[in-house]
């Protein structure tokens, strides 16, 4: 049985200093979208219904308060499916930040093309944003949905299906910013901002997995060093086979007792990657310091027949800990330190 998402949730930030302005404008582009009308809402200080929401916003603060506490507006469309609009006070670099999230709890009635008409809709919202206040980051993940066995690559929150960056950022964080690019987004360009969405016909689980699992372990790949982060992977049953899909491109070699060390060897042919689930096994060893038989383990390393595939595979390895080496023209043993 494939398990549904708890709820998804639309994130989206905006360098934007007046809350009153940017609530003036998110409520206009909600009136004119596909979501819901909203009914009611509540700030710090008063509480009403949708039609009298707009005499509201004329009444906001534009800035936030003496005390440093953040304006809000929460609104409601209908049970479950609700929204926050944020001012925040200055962070550490002066920025003032405006935030809008949409959720959409999950209920058993809902139907699948109402949660992918949900990401639509949230998507529509971002572009309305983008083109008018402006748009600095955002995101769009099902909670609960799975998709939770893979590596947190810079600029995507998680498995979302939408992403809100520009070249700079790419620039600062991959070494490879076309590989990026080209993971499997929709690019839209929004005034030096990029809109980038990627299958938005589903939703969660399996299905979504198996399209965007190729396309993160890419942007793993061309990420900059200690860039992405790999947490220990949650895998739902409908997902297993998946998950552990293809067989093993490393091929244990030995353990040398007197340094601790585990060897693997690596021969790939073009258009050849290591298995997501094999870098977790390995990331699995290192965190325990131990192989499965109980031997102590201070060393991961990875032997490459040739240095192009030892170049291409070395940034998962490199950032989870492992040695990667490379046999040289001459036969001689290299290794790759970043």
């Amino acid at each position: 049985m494939k398990k549904r998402p708890d709820f998804l949730r639309f994130n989206c930030h905006s360098l934007f200093g007046g809350f009153r302005d940017y609530a003036d404008t998110l409520f206009d582009l909600l009136s004119n979208s596909p979501f819901p009308d909203v009914e009611s809402w509540e700030s710090a200080t008063e509480q009403g219904t949708g039609s009298d929401l707009t005499a509201h916003l004329s009444g906001l603060r534009n800035e936030p308060t003496e005390r440093g506490q953040p304006v809000f507006v929460l609104f409601n469309f209908r049970p479950g499916y609700l929204g926050t609009a944020k001012l925040f006070p200055p962070d550490e670099d002066g920025d003032v930040f405006c935030r809008v999230n949409v959720d959409l709890v999950v209920d058993s009635g809902d139907s699948q093309a109402e949660l992918i008409e949900f990401q639509s809709n949230s998507v529509e919202l971002c572009r309305g944003l983008l083109g008018t206040v402006g748009v600095y980051s955002a995101e769009l993940y099902a909670d609960g949905g799975g998709c939770n066995c893979l590596p947190e690559v810079p600029l995507v929150d998680g498995n979302s299906h939408l992403a809100v960056t520009n070249q700079r950022e790419v620039e600062k964080y991959y070494a490879d910013p076309a590989a990026f690019f080209g993971a499997g987004w929709n690019v839209e360009k929004f005034d030096g901002q990029h809109l980038l969405t990627r299958d938005l016909d589903v939703v969660a689980g399996a299905d979504y997995l198996s399209r965007i699992m190729p396309h993160q372990w890419a942007m793993a790949r061309a990420a900059k060093a200690r860039r992405t982060t790999y947490r220990r992977p949650r895998v739902l049953p409908e997902e297993q086979d998946l998950y552990v899909a293809g067989n093993a491109r490393l091929q244990g070699v030995g353990y040398r007792d007197t340094d601790q060390t585990v060897e693997f060897a690596c021969a790939l042919n073009p258009g050849e990657h290591i298995h997501g689930w094999e870098i977790f096994a390995l990331l699995n060893v290192i965190e325990k310091g131990e192989l499965s038989d109980g031997s102590a383990v201070k060393t991961v390393q990875v032997v490459f027949d040739e240095s192009w595939s030892a170049e291409q595979e070395k940034r998962p390895l490199l950032d989870i800990g492992c040695r990667v080496y490379f046999y040289g023209d001459t036969g001689e043993l290299q290794e790759i330190v970043e």
